[in-house]
């Protein structure tokens, strides 16, 4: 769903949040009711906010987002579906386009260091992306799941594909056992005192070669 306005699209400026409350809540008990779930192209703050609290679970983009908004994301398990753009991506004949694309590339560094601070999960794409540019035929823009999964592997990360709601919860599930936690009773008393023992052990030692006499 366009939650907010597009860099490329010519009638709707970035600020723009789109779709009531109660329509992106009937789109999510929708797409509930067939096993999968909604993502929303939207970039900044508001919109965001309204996709979170409608049960969203993939923002789009997201470059103009606050700190807030993206703790929010995390706070709610939303994944942040989102790109490393710099300017020099994309040439727009538009002036309108041009500044927008600006704006959003600016946006970047902070929306990845917060997700990142938060802990917030971050995608990259869909298989049956497309890209439409005024007086030009749509392209594809698939994942490319080769260079993810090199990434992850080459950060000690790991990758994952989902499609719909429960590929999505195992997906959850399988993060959540990796990182959990477990609260556990260690008596340290005797290692502590078998290192204290053998430092006096060296002490004594040190002072007899040197002064000939014990500390």
């Amino acid at each position: 769903m366009m939650a907010g306005g597009g860099v490329a699209s010519a009638h709707d400026p970035l600020d723009v949040v789109q779709f009531t409350p109660d329509e992106m809540r009937a789109a999510v008990e929708a797409a509930a009711d067939w096993g999968t779930y909604v993502a929303v192209h939207v970039y900044t703050g508001p919109g965001i906010r309204r996709a979170v609290d409608a049960g969203v679970q993939v923002i789009e983009h997201g470059h103009l987002a606050a700190e807030d908004d993206i703790r929010r994301m995390a706070d709610s398990g939303v994944w942040l579906s989102t790109q490393p753009f710099v300017e020099s991506d994309h040439s727009y004949s538009s002036p309108d386009s041009r500044e927008k694309n600006r704006r959003v590339c600016q946006g970047v560094e902070n929306t990845f260091a917060w997700a990142v601070e938060h802990g917030v999960n971050i995608a990259f794409g869909t298989d049956q992306g497309t890209v439409e540019l005024p007086g030009n035929p749509a392209f594809p823009v698939p994942v490319n799941e080769r260079a993810l999964a090199e990434i992850a592997d080459g950060t000690g990360g790991e990758f994952f594909e989902a499609a719909t709601t429960d590929e999505l919860t195992a997906i959850y599930t399988d993060i959540g056992s990796a990182v959990a936690t477990e609260e556990a009773r260690v008596l340290v008393g005797s290692w502590f005192s078998g290192r204290a023992m053998l430092l006096i052990a060296i002490a004594a030692a040190l002072s007899l070669v040197f002064s000939n006499r014990l500390p």
